[in-house]
């Protein structure tokens, strides 16, 4: 995918070593460091508290 995106030769592998596949239920976040790691979304609560929210941008412009 990455050489059809970006015009680039070279080979994608199909998943990361030690990742679990992803799963529609679950929100995980992996961390690429010396030790890769893989959890859970650490902001879940907040994301569910905000996903009920329809938040519209404010005009700055807008004459008062």
């Amino acid at each position: 995918m990455l050489g059809a995106c970006h015009s680039l030769d070279v080979p994608v592998p199909p998943a990361i070593p030690g990742r679990p596949a992803y799963r529609s239920g679950e929100r995980l976040t992996h961390t690429f460091s010396a030790t890769p790691t893989t959890a859970p979304y650490a902001h879940e609560t907040a994301r569910r508290i905000w996903a009920e929210h329809n938040l519209t941008p404010f005009d700055l412009f807008e004459e008062l």
